[in-house]
């Protein structure tokens, strides 16, 4: 696994550099896990650069893993994004990025045309990027998750995830649709291809009670729902506190360490499932933690990050830095 830290001068130098970090990092070569540009569009510029399309090879170098980014700059909003999409094949003739074969629905970044700290980490398979915008913090995941099930019954697990499924939103904006991808919010900004070759939305939240309670395909552990489902917990009020109390209540172990569990796709729906997990994020309880924490744990580091600007126990997650 790759990772570079930095910053970027403003909103255009960030692509810039996420792009070169994939295509040219040493790690990244060195274990011929290096990405490519597969395609270009035209006709945005020069009001905005061309959307383009990210190829990974996978570990076994013989996949094609394919991301379409778009830069989407709205200067008379302050407004500077980027959207990402996961596409299953690549059309060489298209002029943007809505002409791909099977796109998702777009996910995106919340960025701003000034300096960013940012992070980016990546293997063949997947890439994260995390940016300082300010006081918040924008999250992106963007390639494969390591699905339950093998490559012949899920042969391509792809998963596009940011901080946001509405291109108007702006890095400040507040409220139950902003979220990080981990624990995503009321329009679904966590797309996954599902084994039957369509791309379904995962919600952790609801516009009608402002707290966790998607139960259909929901992102855990920050959705507990899903281990209370058949408790007998008779009245709203007490499921409610069930689940708020499973976060505020987690703390690290008396050794120091802090739990880390997976980020599990939870698909509550029929068939009845768990698809997999999202490689390298977990949730970690924010008791004593601040934003940009690296934790070691054995030979494993670990960046914790927060709910974009939101820093109560249940609302951190910790991605992985030097693993696989």
């Amino acid at each position: 696994m790759a990772y570079e830290t930095g910053t970027a001068a403003d909103y255009a130098d960030l692509r810039a550099k996420l792009i070169a970090f994939l295509t040219t990092n040493a790690d990244l070569v060195a274990a011929n896990q290096q990405w490519q540009v597969a395609w270009t569009g035209s006709g945005r510029m020069p009001d905005a650069e061309e959307d383009i399309v990210l190829k990974g090879p996978g570990l076994a170098v013989t996949e094609e893993i394919l991301i379409a980014l778009r830069s989407d700059p709205q200067p008379v909003g302050d407004r500077y994004n980027y959207g990402f999409r996961g596409i299953v094949g690549v059309n060489p003739v298209a002029s943007n990025w809505d002409e791909h074969t099977n796109a998702s629905d777009p996910v995106y970044l919340c960025c701003g045309d000034f300096e960013m700290p940012y992070w980016f980490i990546a293997n063949g398979r997947r890439f994260i990027v995390i940016a300082r915008v300010s006081a918040t913090y924008q999250l992106a995941y963007a390639g494969l998750f390591l699905a339950y099930a093998p490559p012949n019954v899920y042969p391509y697990p792809m998963v596009v995830g940011g901080c946001t499924s509405v291109s108007t939103s702006r890095w400040s904006d507040t409220g139950d649709a902003i979220h990080f991808f981990c624990d995503p919010g009321i329009d679904a900004n966590l797309k996954v291809f599902r084994y039957d070759n369509v791309w379904i939305g995962f919600q952790n939240w609801t516009e009608s009670n402002g707290w966790r309670d998607g139960d259909t395909r929901v992102v855990g552990p920050w959705n507990p729902g899903w281990t209370t489902k058949n408790m007998p917990l008779d009245t709203f009020t007490n499921n409610r506190s069930y689940r708020l109390n499973f976060f505020n209540k987690m703390q690290p172990a008396y050794g120091g360490d802090y739990p880390l569990t997976p980020a599990s796709l939870i698909h509550h729906a029929e068939p009845k499932s768990i698809l997999g997990v999202l490689q390298g994020v977990y949730h970690i309880p924010g008791f004593n933690l601040s934003a940009e924490t690296i934790i070691t744990q054995g030979t494993t580091e670990y960046l914790c990050i927060p709910d974009v600007y939101r820093e109560a126990n249940e609302s951190f997650c910790a991605i992985e830095l030097n693993g696989d």
